[in-house]
């Protein structure tokens, strides 16, 4: 006995032989840094994604731009979204399901976490909303959400934007080591200096250039000085 699962949705109607069809949003790849996600999405959210399901496979009949030719299906999925913060505009309806499309099988967001690491998680999520339901900036080529090391304190007086970009800026909430915290500085960096303004983003960057890495020093001081002209040194 064959089973088909219908999901009704607005956008790009799809016929899976044999079955009634049915109807995907529209898979949306852009290429998008860190920084681009935080610009690009109406919502900055805390939260999480719970009870992950397949929803369907979809042909790709028209390659979009960005998109190596060699895909010709990707994968649609759905969870139950839970947000509990707004870090940047506002909460979505409690409720609404999140839906993603991917290029591999397994409906696995999580699958670059560290094995067994033991220190609290919050995840920050770039969404929209598309009718009934949370969607990412971008199914590909973009941030569904950033990892950060730590609580997150829903009744705190900290400006919610200024506390999420001071978390990109400390190593302890981002990495396992300051070494690899200084691999993907300059992302993180960026972002955070977006958000709090040049003067405020220096202060915090050159004590970080002397936490006795070599390598997070090289990163933060040729940060300063190719974004900012600024050295190391006050």
């Amino acid at each position: 006995m064959r089973l088909c699962r219908v999901a009704w949705f607005l956008l790009a109607p799809l016929s899976l032989g044999g079955c009634a069809e049915r109807q995907f949003p529209e898979w949306r790849v852009l290429p998008l840094t860190l920084e681009g996600a935080w610009e690009s999405a109406p919502a900055v959210v805390i939260g999480d994604v719970r009870s992950v399901a397949p929803l369907g496979v979809q042909e790709i009949k028209v390659t979009p731009r960005f998109v190596s030719p060699s895909i010709k299906h990707i994968y649609w999925c759905e969870g139950e979204f839970r947000a509990h913060s707004a870090v940047k505009g506002r909460l979505p309806r409690t409720g609404k399901k999140y839906i993603w499309a991917s290029v591999r099988p397994g409906c696995d967001l999580y699958r670059y976490a560290p094995p067994r690491d033991e220190r609290p998680i919050t995840r920050a999520w770039f969404i929209r909303e598309e009718g009934d339901y949370v969607r990412p900036v971008a199914d590909g080529g973009s941030f569904y959400f950033v990892t950060f090391y730590a609580n997150w304190e829903p009744s705190s007086d900290i400006d919610p934007q200024a506390r999420f970009a001071r978390l990109l800026l400390t190593p302890s909430a981002r990495d396992t080591s300051l070494r690899d915290f200084a691999t993907g500085f300059e992302s993180g960096a960026s972002t955070a200096c977006f958000i709090l303004g040049r003067e405020r983003c220096v202060e915090l960057i050159r004590p970080l250039a002397a936490l006795g890495d070599p390598e997070l020093r090289r990163a933060a001081c040729d940060f300063l000085r190719l974004q900012y002209q600024e050295g190391c040194a006050r």
